[in-house]
């Protein structure tokens, strides 16, 4: 018979293991809202970390604190975050500047990280209509050109690349110039005139002679 006196542990006086492992499993945010962009969570592939129903807001953080210390995050991260507790009060952040908190996120959520590159309009463009996977950049597209996984190539000689792929008409540099003609001329800049002429003068010079005229 069990005794009536004897504690019997609820769900609320335990921890799970992981939590256990991690004393501090949470963190503080310090940043501003930015304006204008938001998402609703569920059809977005992402779950809010508070199991609300409101859309999650888009958000600079500029720095963080974890177990009594205080972070800044350089450059600042934009991810998206729930509303803010409020205005900032602490590692310093100024709430008379606009800083706001967002207090004991879980540092396991898992939010939508939003990253940015500034590049001129027509690049963006040329290399998202491009067929196939798009290369970074010219040096990309050379190595595709002398069939090599990766590595720095910017000193080796064009020709010599050529030499060394294993395309069968390697042996033949003319043949070279034209299929890296052809390669390069989808992703030109506007103006941009890459014949199999314009290549054939690199024969002798290295990557990075015609990455660097190539200016991209």
């Amino acid at each position: 018979m069990a005794d009536p006196k004897k504690f019997v542990p609820t769900a609320k006086h335990k921890v799970s293991l992981a939590d256990a492992s991690d004393p501090y499993p949470t963190i503080t945010l310090y940043g501003k809202l930015i304006d204008k962009v938001s998402l609703t969570p569920s059809p977005d592939g992402i779950t809010h970390p508070f199991d609300l129903k409101e859309d999650l807001l888009a958000a600079s953080v500029c720095g963080y604190s974890h177990a009594g210390t205080c972070y800044p995050v350089k450059p600042p991260a934009q991810v998206m975050l729930p509303h803010p507790d409020g205005e900032a009060t602490g590692c310093g952040w100024d709430k008379q500047q606009g800083f706001v908190e967002w207090r004991n996120i879980p540092k396991n959520w898992q939010t939508l990280h939003i990253q940015t590159q500034a590049k001129p309009l027509f690049s963006a463009l040329r290399l998202s209509t491009a067929p196939g996977a798009a290369p970074n950049n010219s040096r990309d597209i050379i190595l595709g050109w002398a069939n090599l996984p990766s590595g720095p190539i910017g000193t080796r000689i064009l020709g010599d690349l050529w030499l060394g792929s294993k395309d069968p008409s390697a042996g033949v540099w003319a043949v070279g110039a034209q299929t890296l003609a052809r390669d390069l001329r989808p992703y030109a800049l506007p103006g941009q005139d890459i014949t199999t002429a314009f290549i054939s003068a690199y024969q002798k010079k290295t990557v990075n002679d015609l990455v660097g005229d190539l200016g991209w």
